[in-house]
């Protein structure tokens, strides 16, 4: 069912979306710029709107208006262990996608290794 005709066809909001890990980390990279969003309105969807323990993963998580928040930027996790986001400290954008199932610790692992190549934290 996942990645059939149907399901590439359906526009499901936070499920299914398609693109290459540069096209991803280039809306990342826009958002940053504010080429799609004002400076401002970013501010305000990436602004806490709910946070608490995730009743599913069990964790402490935020979100904001469609993005996953943690101290240091914001981001979407994806089916297979998919991931893409910004870090606005860091002014970069960062996409991972797979044509096979796993965990986020593969993202987690390309993100850390960008992170320690220009001298931040591992997150």
């Amino acid at each position: 069912m996942v990645n059939g005709v149907a399901w590439r066809a359906a526009e499901v909001p936070a499920i299914n979306g398609h693109g290459t890990a540069r096209g991803i980390a280039g809306l990342y990279a826009a958002l940053l710029r504010s080429e799609l969003l004002s400076s401002e309105l970013l501010r305000e969807a990436v602004s806490v709107q709910c946070s608490g323990i995730d009743r599913v993963f069990g964790h402490e998580n935020a979100w904001g208006l469609g993005f996953g928040l943690d101290g240091d930027g914001f981001g979407m996790g994806g089916l297979g262990g998919s991931y893409a986001g910004a870090s606005a400290r860091g002014g970069y954008a960062i996409a991972f996608v797979t044509g096979t199932m796993g965990a986020h610790e593969r993202a987690e692992t390309l993100e850390n290794a960008l992170r320690s190549s220009v001298g931040f934290p591992a997150i």
